[in-house]
């Protein structure tokens, strides 16, 4: 059964270190422990809604998209690392304290997100009463048995993402292509139709849409997980 589309009772924009502006979205209750929720890679937190959706009648739940990605509008290269990912996602936490009141709060990210969210705790400090983290991209040293295998994922990841299409006329045609790989073929049928539309913006032009996230800007993520 699809899950029914809600609307946040709150959103707004975060503003990051340097002035970009991130959106936050809050669902839920507003009164359960609060789950502060993002993504991976050249996705987008909306295609995550059969996740997160279900959380909200317990949950006061807060998602939101990494700068370059979903409904951010973009900022270039110019901040798009981990370092600056990490930095964000303790401004994000901050500014989602400062607007809704102090609360026992939960990280919980998926790779790209999941990695920065460590990088933030390690290099600058715990933040978080827990991190819940999906399959953080985290490479071994070189030297290590399993270093060659993860650099070869990784860099397959680059092509992927250097050549992937990036227009299309139509978010359905987008949610054709996950459903015919073999990457995406146990995706929940909800999860490619809401994840097509959600990595997707409308062309200026009005010709149909683009990627939210650069091809080039996902590919030096994939790169930069190798260090």
């Amino acid at each position: 059964m699809a899950l029914p589309n809600i609307d946040p009772i709150d959103r707004f924009a975060a503003r990051m270190t340097d002035g970009a502006e991130l959106q936050v979205r809050r669902y839920g209750n507003g009164t359960g422990p609060r789950l502060v929720i993002s993504h991976g890679n050249g996705f987008a937190v909306d295609g995550y809604r059969v996740f997160w959706q279900p959380l909200c009648d317990d949950y006061d739940v807060v998602v939101f998209d990494i700068r370059n990605h979903g409904l951010n509008e973009p900022t270039g290269a110019d901040g798009h690392n981990y370092l600056q990912q990490a930095i964000d996602i303790g401004t994000v936490r901050d500014a989602v304290t400062e607007r809704y009141g102090p609360a026992k709060t939960v990280g919980v990210f998926h790779s790209m997100s999941a990695r920065a969210a460590m990088k933030q705790a390690v290099e600058r400090g715990w933040i978080w009463d827990a991190l819940i983290l999906f399959d953080p991209p985290n490479v071994p040293p070189r030297g290590h048995r399993l270093y060659d295998a993860m650099r070869s994922f990784e860099l397959r990841l680059v092509d992927y993402a250097a050549n992937r299409p990036d227009e299309f006329v139509t978010p359905g045609d987008l949610a054709k292509l996950f459903r015919e790989s073999r990457a995406c073929a146990r995706w929940d049928p909800q999860a490619i139709d809401d994840m097509a539309r959600a990595v997707l913006r409308p062309k200026p032009d009005g010709t149909g849409y683009t990627l939210s996230c650069q091809r080039e800007l996902e590919a030096s993520i994939y790169l930069a997980a190798l260090t």
